[in-house]
């Protein structure tokens, strides 16, 4: 990471803050493009969940586009996909208390699974996708777990 504090940006040649000035707005066009890609991908996942594909198409067509994940890497996983889609972030809610430090002396972090109390904040910021669309995700994601699960006699 490049610092520079504006007093000694005072002090620089013509072609130097020329040559600062063009490398900021590099960085500023690549995380705007890399925003823009990452928004129009994001929407494409829900699209082809909400039409009926799963976990592991909707990765497999990921990779074969060549969009990269989470991680940075070429090849998706059915797991991230899932994250995607279940992460209330997107809808502009924000869940407090998904983690807790168990011991302050080991710093052992652990996931909140009822143990303490959690918060959903809703509309906490601006959402990416429409709450709408989010909300009927969930519901499809519930009614194919309810379908997998064991006892589903196929009824209501």
């Amino acid at each position: 990471m490049i610092y520079i504090y504006f007093d000694d940006f005072l002090f620089l040649s013509f072609l130097e803050k020329k040559f600062y000035l063009l490398f900021l707005y590099k960085i500023y066009l690549i995380i705007y493009l890399d925003y823009f890609h990452f928004y129009h991908i994001l929407l494409k996942i829900y699209q082809l969940f909400l039409s009926g594909e799963s976990y592991g198409n909707i990765a497999r067509w990921l990779t074969d586009e060549g969009v990269l994940s989470p991680s940075r890497r070429l090849t998706w996983s059915p797991e991230s996909v899932k994250k995607i889609l279940t992460n209330e972030k997107y809808k502009g809610d924000e869940k407090l208390g998904k983690t807790y430090v168990e011991d302050f002396l080991t710093k052992k972090v652990r996931i909140n699974r009822g143990e303490r109390v959690q918060y959903l904040v809703r509309d906490a910021h601006d959402a990416i996708v429409a709450p709408s669309v989010f909300d009927e995700v969930q519901r499809m994601i519930d009614a194919r777990k309810r379908k997998k699960a064991p006892g589903y006699s196929g009824g209501a």
